[in-house]
């Protein structure tokens, strides 16, 4: 992990370049914690420059009603909320692709 200071003198340089910083999908993970985590979660991400949290469901199945509580205390805590629908059936599994395929089956011998 970065020190904070430093974490918030990158969200500085990207501020001063009109653009945002985004949490990405890890309040997920927070969520695991309880209420108190993902109060604390959300302080510090506004502390040291975030500007947007994915609340994302691709990996948890949260009620609707949950999610817009979570969407209404992302808001609450000063930070604009990127809502992300859908869930990720085997994200992160990438089944081994070959490089290369033989055209036809050589009867010599091997491929």
């Amino acid at each position: 992990m970065l020190p904070r200071e430093q974490v918030r003198a990158i969200s500085d340089l990207v501020h001063d370049h009109d653009a945002y910083i985004s949490s990405g999908g890890w309040l997920e993970t927070v969520l695991r914690y309880g209420p108190d985590a993902v109060e604390r979660y959300l302080t510090e991400a506004k502390e040291v420059g975030f500007d947007v949290i994915e609340v994302s469901t691709g990996f948890l199945s949260v009620p609707t009603a949950g999610l817009l509580r979570l969407v209404e205390q992302v808001t609450k805590a000063g930070l604009k909320a990127k809502p992300e629908l859908g869930i990720q059936f085997g994200s992160g599994v990438t089944p081994p692709r070959r490089s290369w395929r033989p055209k036809e089956r050589r009867t010599s011998g091997t491929w």
